[in-house]
């Protein structure tokens, strides 16, 4: 598009030329910024424009958290559950049994209480931890099963708050590479287009992919621009730090945070890109010129924030309906579950609470 309008402005007709043709055929300028090496960099410093350093990072997949659908799976929630019926079951019958053996001893009667079986609020509140009255004739042998109770109840409690702390606080399922040691480790392809390869063993590193990026896989930028806006998790991606900035902001505005990156993978930084022309263009300048006209005025950044539009709208690549998640404020609907689980412990205090209405006033009657 930089081309295209500066030869708009000086009133130049372009002519595109495909292929590898002969040397009267290459055209005089190319249509790519390309980044200056140590092998060229005398010929093009001169002409080299501030705003056009770029810097080759790698993206990988952002880290997967637990959802709170994994940590109710792993805190198996029906086995708790389990649990704590059958020890609420063992504690009603063995406070009824020493209820009954005290009275047999003592020679009086006992009569088996619903309340007592079916709804004790003691061994209820002791399994939770919480405190519970004693009634002030209860025998020495209700005073331990009830101290016994109490110790069990802060344990258990505090042990299953222990444990969903640690699920809350524990690593995610698969955390995110942060460094090339960790990228190596796991087993991710890193995908490179072939003239950024080039640059890399030419200019850089000739062994940087054999030592530091055994894993990767050439591929054209029509493909590496598929993957990624089809949010393949599989792969990494080598790209310049502008490209990874506007598909931040793309991942951002349809809130699917698929892919991220790290300080320690940054390739290489602050390198000058430039246009290369022909020995002696007469465009030279020009070109130069009109370029940091461009970037002051902020045009290549608005011409750039609709790449990634124009590349899904050119690859044909859709989305389904569940995928698109606008980001908006937080409205009074998002705390709807919020107000159902007060109301839900509301309302179950509100039935304890008239149960023991009921029950006590059933207890003075008789």
């Amino acid at each position: 598009m930089q081309i295209e309008e500066f030869a708009h402005r000086k009133n130049l007709k372009l002519k595109y030329l495909e292929g590898n043709g002969s040397r009267d055929e290459q055209v005089d300028m190319e249509l790519r910024l390309r980044l200056i090496g140590k092998n060229n960099l005398s010929a093009h410093l001169g002409f080299v424009n501030p705003s056009s350093s770029s810097t080759l990072i790698v993206i990988v997949p952002c880290g997967k958290g637990k959802s709170l659908k994994d940590i109710y799976k792993q805190m198996d929630i029906k086995k708790w559950f389990a649990y704590v019926l059958v020890l609420y079951v063992i504690l009603i019958l063995v406070e009824n049994f020493i209820l009954l053996v005290t009275c047999r001893i003592n020679a009086q009667s006992y009569r088996l209480r619903r309340e007592n079986f079916l709804l004790n609020l003691c061994a209820f509140r002791a399994i939770l931890g919480m405190s519970f009255p004693i009634s002030q004739r209860a025998s020495l042998s209700q005073r331990q099963l009830f101290l016994a109770m109490s110790v069990f109840g802060i344990v258990f409690s505090n042990f299953f708050s222990c444990k969903l702390s640690a699920l809350f606080t524990t690593h995610p399922n698969r955390p995110q590479v942060t460094n090339f040691e960790e990228l190596r480790a796991s087993g991710l392809v890193v995908t490179v287009d072939p003239l950024t390869r080039g640059f890399i063993e030419n200019e850089l590193d000739a062994d940087f992919f054999h030592r530091t990026l055994p894993r990767t896989e050439t591929m054209n930028n029509t493909e590496r621009s598929r993957l990624m806006l089809s949010f393949n998790t599989s792969y990494a991606f080598i790209v310049f730090k502008e490209t990874w900035r506007h598909f931040s902001y793309f991942q951002h505005n349809i809130g699917r945070k698929a892919f991220c990156t790290s300080k320690d993978l940054t390739i290489v930084e602050n390198l000058p890109r430039v246009f290369v022309l022909q020995n002696e263009s007469p465009f030279l300048w020009p070109l130069t010129k009109f370029l940091m006209l461009l970037q002051e005025a902020d045009i290549t950044i608005h011409w750039a924030k609709g790449t990634i539009e124009a590349t899904k709208k050119f690859l044909n690549i859709t989305y389904p309906a569940n995928f698109w998640s606008q980001a908006v404020p937080i409205q009074v609907e998002h705390l709807t579950w919020l107000g159902y689980l007060l109301c839900l412990g509301y309302g179950l205090a509100t039935i304890v609470f008239i149960i023991e209405r009921f029950y006590g006033a059933r207890r003075n009657m008789n």
